[in-house]
């Protein structure tokens, strides 16, 4: 399933929103479940956990801790 991001949110000092709306046919997410999401970076691509939620008008919200 491809995603592209379409908000990025710093809500704290080491957590961080991501909204993603689907290039296609959605996934469904329970909240609370935890995803692997790949990001493409300016260094390649990147794998990191996430939390997800449903919110407002993007189908997936995804919410990690910074290290």
């Amino acid at each position: 399933h491809d995603y592209e991001v379409a908000t990025v949110r710093r809500l704290d000092d080491d957590l961080v929103e991501i909204g993603l709306r689907p290039l296609g046919r959605p996934m469904h997410f329970t909240p609370g479940q935890f995803a692997m999401i790949y990001l493409e970076c300016k260094d390649g691509w990147h794998r990191h956990p996430f939390q997800c939620r449903i919110a407002g008008d993007l189908p997936v919200s995804l919410f990690r801790k910074t290290f």
